[in-house]
């Protein structure tokens, strides 16, 4: 591997369900250790640096009180738990599927709507901008932290204007711009029979992945206004999802990268990875 001391701190991994993300990050951390670098990686629903998604973003009051409440898994609560100033990131999904404490924790959640335009745009901007200005001995792989979180939630819950979500996009990276960051985006051709394909493999803890998903994009105030329901919506929104995060992309300052995949043709995609951070 050349020019390491240049390489990049922190690498962006996006793309829609289904497009290989989870596959390639893996690869990717293991190609990193195996060349010596020191590497850690952040799959979607693990608390990170940069972002909430699938975590409870708790004030430590009632965290403690959390605890409390639930004494008899306190200790599984602590080990997924990260204290950050007055507050505690506790990666709820990780913990316990009780009903109970599911609902209660996913309240805590940055996400969906439950804080206002101005809370959320204050709490990711400063969470951006402190982790550019950590220097980390480490290199970070990070999936779905950016644009995939951006857009699902200023687009779908919020309906903000293109314009704010590609600037607020280009604000994130600002803060992390000495970090060198790179986006690889993968790009499944076919969303319908990526999502369809998906559907017949994945299953949640609800039942069928593909229900869950489909009741999350039929409460966004980006569905009620557009009667988007059922498959079809799913799909109506992910092409609208995949066409804003291609927009955004070109705007950013940085280098990106953005594979086109028809199949399932793993190698060919990891082939384009590698040249593609070589060159960074």
């Amino acid at each position: 591997m050349k020019n390491m001391q240049h390489s990049s701190k922190l690498i962006l991994v996006e793309g829609i369900p289904g497009s290989g993300k989870t596959t390639i990050t893996g690869k990717m951390e293991k190609w990193y250790h195996d060349n010596g670098v020191l590497v850690r990686l952040y799959n979607e629903g693990i608390a990170n640096p940069i972002d909430l998604a699938w975590c409870a973003y708790v004030p430590l009051k009632q965290y403690h009180e959390l605890l409390k409440k639930y004494e008899s898994i306190s200790d599984r609560i602590k080990e997924r738990s990260v204290v950050e100033g007055d507050y505690v990131v506790v990666e709820y999904t990780q913990v316990h599927r009780g009903k109970s404490f599911y609902d209660e924790l996913q309240n805590y959640e940055l996400y969906g709507g439950r804080v206002s335009d101005d809370r959320y745009f204050e709490i990711t901007m400063s969470r951006w901008r402190a982790f550019g200005n950590s220097s980390p001995a480490e290199l970070s792989i990070i999936e779905s932290a950016f644009l995939q979180n951006t857009v699902m939630e200023l687009l779908f819950y919020r309906c903000l204007d293109e314009s704010v979500i590609i600037s607020h996009a280009n604000k994130l990276i600002e803060y992390v711009k000495d970090l060198n960051p790179i986006v690889i985006y993968l790009s499944p051709t076919d969303v319908r029979k990526t999502i369809q394909h998906i559907a017949d493999e994945r299953s949640s803890p609800n039942g069928k992945w593909i229900d869950d998903m489909i009741a999350y994009c039929e409460k966004t105030q980006y569905a009620k206004r557009h009667n988007i329901t059922g498959f079809d919506g799913v799909i109506t929104m992910l092409e609208k999802r995949k066409q804003l995060e291609r927009i955004i992309l070109n705007s950013l300052p940085i280098r990106s990268i953005i594979i086109e995949n028809e199949g399932n043709d793993w190698d060919g995609v990891w082939r384009e990875v590698v040249g593609f951070i070589e060159c960074s």
